[in-house]
């Protein structure tokens, strides 16, 4: 609701806005899917120049549908598994 008081705006008008919001231009975004939560951590699975697999801790931040920001010790060019699991062991080969 806006207030109107001198009756600027009329019935049919259109507005643009400006919201202001949270971020970093030090985070990554990633699937949600990429981010797996265990009772201990929350970490992503990168593939190494080997392609094994690592795990990287990372802390959340905004999240949009399937989308979610994270931060930890990652580059750009980093090879994230989209569709990470638990199930993925250390040195695990990994595509």
């Amino acid at each position: 609701d806006v207030l109107n008081p001198k009756n600027i705006f009329k019935p049919g008008m259109y507005a643009e806005v400006v919201l202001p919001v949270t971020g970093s231009s030090n985070a990554f975004v990633v699937p949600r899917s990429a981010v797996v939560t265990t009772t201990e951590r929350k970490y992503v699975v990168q593939a190494n120049d080997a392609g094994q697999a690592q795990w990287i801790d990372v802390t959340e931040g905004n999240q949009s549908n399937d989308s979610t920001e994270i931060f930890g010790d990652l580059k750009a060019g980093s090879n994230i598994v989209a569709n990470a699991s638990y199930q993925i062991k250390k040195g695990e080969r990994v595509k």
